[in-house]
């Protein structure tokens, strides 16, 4: 008998996905929760999950030739994905 792995977050954290649309490099980063560091390269239209706390703020930079500029600032609960839905998939998978 097959086991589906069942997501688990945290009380404190939320499961997110934060999506690259655009033809550019992007490196996600949370930098507001002290002790803390998350950063991540996004390729163009990659799909980045992640766990944050419901606090964070995702700092998205578009990374040009010769340097990065902040395109923009995320509050983590904005991009929150429902567990009821990770756990759907799952079962698909199984």
């Amino acid at each position: 008998m097959s086991t589906v792995p069942v997501a688990v977050v945290p009380a404190d954290s939320i499961l997110c996905c934060y999506v690259n649309k655009t033809d550019k490099l992007q490196v996600g980063r949370i930098v507001n929760i002290p002790n803390w560091h998350f950063e991540r390269v996004v390729l163009p239209g990659q799909r980045l999950l992640f766990e944050a706390q419901v606090a964070g703020l995702l700092e998205v930079h578009v990374i040009t030739d010769c340097s990065t500029s902040l395109l923009s600032t995320i509050p983590c609960p904005d991009l929150q994905i429902s567990t009821d839905l990770i756990n759907q998939l799952l079962n698909r998978l199984s």
